[in-house]
């Protein structure tokens, strides 16, 4: 049994005759003393008689104001044929400012009002922008991917058709008219067939950023954006976030999360 400082608290004991161990009255009524953490705390400890022979009660109440771990002990003197004997230990116990009688185990409706408190304080820590705030952190979302294209749309296109009009040229030149025409159209063919090469490319890369696994990098300060290519390790994009005031972001509190969603 724990004890808690205030409680009462009673010890029971019995003296016996020393060489054969039979239950015998203590001269006079037995003396006991309460100690606290190895030392005589001066609390009184009554003793009672049971009026049963050689049994004797002591008891004692603990003050309010001690605290959780003190040890406490109680210990007894008795004479006995004239024999006084030693402090011997009847009581000790460790108190604990709370028992298993004090802990109340809520039912079903108090443990869904407890979760639902819970819950609206972890709601109530939320920052939930404006409209204006939303399109603001839009905003500086779609600036970050579109500063990681690294403008792809024009070198792309560039050295993708500069390539193809390079396998073209053979070394030889020719001058009729109809040779000419014919270079032309072919030139401009290879010209489109690497422009559709290079779009195509540039939307597989989109997509990929698009359907992408996206996660926050938050190893460094500012926190980065990072997209890989799905279920790989492979980068994309990595860029520095800031909030709508430039300062960087560097806590979860600065971020507000919405769920990804992938295309099928």
């Amino acid at each position: 049994m724990s004890y808690k400082p205030g409680d009462a608290v009673y010890a029971g004991f019995s003296v016996q005759v020393p060489s054969t161990g039979a239950a015998v009255d203590a001269d006079a009524l037995p003396t006991a003393k309460c100690w606290r953490n190895g030392a005589d705390s001066g609390e009184v400890v009554a003793v009672a008689d049971d009026a049963g022979l050689g049994q004797y009660t002591g008891s004692v109440t603990l003050p309010g104001d001690w605290a959780d771990g003190d040890t406490v002990e109680i210990r007894a003197v008795a004479i006995q044929g004239g024999v006084t004997s030693p402090p011997t230990p009847v009581f000790h116990g460790v108190l604990d400012t709370k028992r298993n009688t004090d802990l109340v185990v809520p039912d079903a409706a108090g443990v869904a009002a407890g979760l639902h408190a819970t819950t609206d304080g972890l709601v109530g820590d939320l920052v939930v922008p404006d409209a204006a705030g939303t399109a603001a952190a839009l905003h500086v979302t779609t600036d970050a991917l579109v500063a990681a294209l690294n403008d792809p749309t024009t070198a792309a296109i560039v050295t993708a058709v500069w390539a193809a009009a390079a396998r073209t040229i053979t070394g030889t030149v020719t001058t009729d008219a109809a040779s000419r025409t014919a270079s032309k159209a072919n030139v401009s063919a290879l010209a489109l067939e690497a422009t559709v090469d290079a779009v195509s490319t540039l939307v597989m890369w989109l997509k990929n950023v698009e359907e992408g696994d996206k996660t926050i990098d938050i190893s460094g300060t500012p926190y980065e954006l990072v997209v890989k290519i799905k279920d790989t390790a492979t980068e994309l994009v990595r860029k520095k976030l800031y909030k709508v005031d430039a300062v960087a972001v560097s806590s979860t509190a600065h971020i507000v999360g919405q769920e990804v969603e992938t295309a099928p």
